[in-house]
């Protein structure tokens, strides 16, 4: 695994991560989704906005977990929530000093928002800054490879973190990649499906070792 210092700004100068997309491409992706989950801190409050962009109200609920860093659970909370059309809505909020007697440099919080048809959203906050929280060594693994095409040239993965990793960049060494999804926070435990196209025909066997990641540190 390699590792990347971020210095806090590097996406929005489009900083090139390797071959393929720009992390900022990402990043502006999810940004102008129909349906997004944003975390605020305001005041003595996390607060969760749910802007939804479709032209129909969806329902759905909005979990907000608290993890340290190593990806113990510490808080969790679950509410449910409706997104009416074209409207930006406030989902829930949290009391920050009720999770504030954990450590804010070793906390992290977590939104998810899961709505019919749609594919879950997430957001992250912390209660400290980046650069003040140690993480640990994350332990990421491929869990899941299936090719998708008689050339061999797209592929679907799964990977999973141990623990919190902050912008995991996905690469595969020596080619151009295109990710359906990408420089994103890896939430502990959680299994992520991604569809990756490849420049030339690779074989599964192959792409495994050529996969590697990169995250802020």
């Amino acid at each position: 695994m390699k590792v990347l210092d971020l210095n806090g700004i590097w996406f929005l100068k489009g900083y090139d991560v390797g071959k393929g997309l720009k992390a900022s491409y990402y990043y502006t992706k999810r940004a102008f989704d129909n349906v997004t989950l944003s975390l605020v801190s305001n005041g003595d409050f996390v607060e969760a906005w749910v802007i939804n962009d479709l032209p129909e109200e969806r329902t759905g609920t909005i979990e907000i977990t608290a993890f340290r860093l190593n990806g113990e659970r510490i808080y969790d909370r679950t509410v449910d929530i409706k997104m009416p059309q074209n409207s930006s809505t406030l989902g829930t909020r949290v009391s920050i000093p009720e999770i504030n007697k954990f450590d804010p440099s070793n906390t992290v919080i977590v939104g998810t928002l899961r709505a019919q048809g749609l594919d879950e959203r997430y957001d992250v906050v912390s209660l400290d800054e980046w650069k003040h929280m140690a993480f640990p060594e994350p332990k990421i693994k491929l869990t899941a490879l299936k090719v998708l095409d008689k050339g061999k040239r797209r592929y679907k993965m799964s990977v999973v973190s141990n623990t919190f990793v902050k912008a995991c960049n996905i690469e595969v060494r020596g080619m151009e990649a295109i990710f359906s999804a990408n420089c994103y926070d890896m939430i502990p435990k959680v299994e992520r499906s991604l569809d990756v196209t490849l420049e030339r025909p690779l074989k599964s066997s192959e792409l495994k070792k050529r996969v590697q990641f990169i995250y802020y540190r």
